[in-house]
């Protein structure tokens, strides 16, 4: 748990308007278990460990990109690092702020007089972006053995599952993946499109939870109590409330599925910067890149798609749009012609994060008053535009 950091999001290009294609990745969490073969763990009967530190030190030292295009590489990334962190960029958590008002993690250059753990994953995203290797203390692999017994065939949305045969991760990201293609013959108004739309949403909602959520869970109770607490230091507490796990709490998987996802992004972050560019946002399964490279980021990762599916692995969502980002969660996509500044169709394609403590300031005036607000906001960095009073606002309330 002391390498647990979640996902990745990061606004690098900031303030300055900027052309983009919006990347996703298909199903990032499900896919990244598919990569490391995880499900193994999940059926497995016990878990084995072995210490692979030369092995690592000399994978680590001829690491590529094309190395990371072999999907049977990635079946050996479930290791966890002890590593001495000398300008290394890694996940870290801190108070940056310098307040007490909390910690955050970021992603960023890292010197450390302790020895710290990391998943494998998150080291290989180090060095790829770095180009060198951190001083290697320890290396374990971590191995499943056999299959737990009583695991029972069953029924789930109606597909027929055998757990011990089955990897019920890829079967249901490919039964949504059919239903989606189907979709597309089916006009919208039909009620079989709504249908089959109700049911990809329950599919994803399954299959994300049993590739991350439920090896995660954990409860905090309502009253606060004496805990002693195992990490990089060991201490005891008073002051805070425990936390129970939930019944399939498994931080192995969710470290390594977390580290994963990462990797993919700075990956993908590598790849921009070896075409000669720099990406504009990335956020958990996401990455933001000049559109001029992005069917190069595309066609990079195919080779790893795990499915017997042609799926594609990286798409282009939205294409050829201006960006404009403030901070993490805080950006609009919109396009910029004539002097006139829009906002997509059908979707809100700005951020609402930062707002939502803010009832509308002119209700008898304008309805979509966060709209207006952006608009100012992208007005001002083009220079385009009067301003409106809403804009004024901000300045005062001191939210650009």
């Amino acid at each position: 748990m002391t390498s647990y950091y979640g996902g990745r999001c990061e606004c690098k290009i900031r303030k300055q308007p900027a052309k983009v294609t919006t990347l996703d990745f298909t199903s990032m969490y499900p896919t990244i278990t598919m990569e490391m073969a995880l499900w193994k763990f999940m059926i497995a009967e016990s878990i084995e460990t072995k210490d692979v530190a030369d092995e690592i030190k000399d994978m680590l030292s001829s690491l590529n990109l094309t190395y990371l295009q072999d999907k049977d590489n990635w079946k050996d990334f479930v290791v966890m690092v002890k590593i001495q962190p000398d300008n290394d960029i890694l996940p870290v958590r801190m108070d940056y702020k310098g307040n007490n008002t909390g910690y955050n993690v970021g992603v960023n250059y890292l010197i450390s007089d302790n020895e710290l753990w990391y998943a494998l994953p998150d080291v290989i995203a180090s060095v790829i972006l770095t180009g060198k290797v951190p001083k290697i203390v320890e290396a374990v692999r971590y191995i499943p053995k056999g299959v737990q017994k009583g695991l029972k065939k069953s029924q789930i949305l109606g597909i027929e599952i055998d757990p011990s045969k089955d990897n019920l991760v890829q079967v249901l990201v490919e039964e949504r993946q059919k239903i989606k293609l189907q979709m597309k013959d089916i006009n919208r108004n039909n009620p079989k499109y709504q249908q089959l739309k109700s049911r990809t949403q329950a599919i994803k909602i399954l299959v994300n939870a049993m590739s991350y959520g439920i090896f995660i869970e954990l409860n905090p109770e309502d009253k606060k109590s004496d805990i002693q607490v195992y990490g990089l230091d060991d201490f005891n507490t008073s002051e805070n409330r425990f936390e129970k796990a939930g019944n399939y709490f498994h931080p192995l998987l969710a470290v390594m599925i977390t580290a994963g996802s990462k990797l993919f992004l700075a990956m993908a972050e590598a790849k921009v910067k070896e075409l000669g560019s720099v990406h504009a946002y990335m956020d958990t399964d996401s990455i933001f890149v000049p559109p001029e490279h992005a069917q190069e980021i595309i066609d990079y990762f195919q080779p790893l798609n795990p499915y017997s599916l042609d799926i594609d692995l990286l798409k282009a969502e939205k294409e050829d749009m201006w960006f404009y980002g403030i901070s993490s969660k805080r950006y609009a996509l919109y396009t910029y012609e004539n002097e006139e500044i829009k906002f997509m169709e059908g979707e809100r394609s700005f951020k609402l994060h930062g707002l939502g403590h803010l009832t509308n300031p002119f209700p008898k005036a304008v309805d979509e008053w966060q709209a207006e607000i952006w608009e100012d906001i992208l007005a001002s960095s083009f220079m385009v535009a009067p301003l409106t009073h809403v804009y004024v606002t901000l300045l005062v309330l001191k939210l650009i």
